[in-house]
């Protein structure tokens, strides 16, 4: 069960045409207060977009770009994932962090918007929720985007985790500075990037990563796949990554075999990374395509 702890504030005061209404607002999930924002109006005409930020253990402050997704007649809707950012958790433990308290807090959230199905986009460890959800709740799925997505199993993480080791080092071989430990997110940023020397914009450049939510979530989750139901969405999935994205092709190619039933779109983008925000127009270009 969930609840709003406070009614929801409007945070926009230009005009509906110029601009769509802006919703922040705390709900109350199990085990958890999840701070929500919406852009738009989702009982406006079609399936809003729930965009899932990556991590674990990052605020959805970094896709915030993604609210220019919102048109008249379809919303986006993103929030802090328990423990991170604005949102909180009972406790840092992988009891509460788990893949089935994740979905719980989408379909909360679902559930509070009023929408039948969403259009789902998910940009990383944020994909992996995306799949969860999908694998539990295939009829509430309008469509399904994942953007430099992790796998949908743990092994295939972990060799995309590989891909990414072998990546820091050639270049910091090449002289790219690598990071000290505890160094804040900013400082790693030139390594998921297709050319480190890439300014990032402020959403990405001020992400941060809580420690304790990634390790905990990480134990959350071991072990998991994901294929198997996966096998039942029907809904139109895009698969899309950067050329370059550090944590190879493999982990696309698993994700894509995942999805036996469903119309499958792949899309590289040339020029980026692992973070949209080096190229973002094809990404969001393709997203609209694929929703519904």
């Amino acid at each position: 069960m969930s609840r709003v702890s406070r009614p929801g504030a409007v945070v926009a005061a230009r005009p509906a045409a110029a601009r769509p209404a802006v919703r922040e607002e705390h709900l109350e999930v199990d085990g958890a207060k999840l701070w929500v924002r919406t852009v738009g109006d989702p009982a406006s005409g079609r399936a809003p977009f729930l965009v899932m930020a990556g991590g674990p253990g990052m605020p959805s402050g970094y896709v915030g770009s993604a609210e220019q997704l919102a048109s008249p007649d379809q919303a986006v809707i993103r929030f802090d994932q328990r423990g991170t950012g604005r949102s909180q958790v009972d406790a840092v433990l992988p009891s509460k962090l788990t893949l089935d308290a994740q979905v719980a807090d989408m379909e909360a959230v679902r559930e509070r918007s009023g929408a039948a199905k969403l259009n789902l986009v998910g940009h990383s460890w944020g994909g992996l929720l995306c799949m969860a959800y999908a694998a539990r709740h295939p009829d509430r799925v309008a469509s399904l985007s994942l953007v430099g997505s992790v796998p949908p199993t743990f092994d295939g993480w972990r060799q995309a985790q590989d891909a990414m080791g072998r990546h820091m080092r050639q270049l910091t071989a090449q002289g790219v500075r690598a990071p000290g430990p505890g160094a804040p997110f900013g400082e790693l940023l030139p390594f998921y990037f297709a050319k480190p020397a890439f300014k990032a914009p402020p959403e990405l450049r001020d992400a941060g990563v809580d420690g304790e939510i990634f390790s905990a979530s990480l134990s959350a989750v071991r072990g998991f796949d994901l294929r198997e139901a996966l096998g039942r969405l029907t809904a139109p999935v895009l698969v899309a990554r950067g050329q370059r994205d550090p944590f190879g092709p493999a982990a696309t190619r698993l994700t894509v075999d995942a999805f036996p039933n469903a119309e499958v779109r792949e899309l590289a983008v040339p020029n980026a990374g692992h973070f949209w925000q080096e190229n973002p127009r094809p990404f969001f270009d393709a997203v609209r395509q694929n929703a519904r």
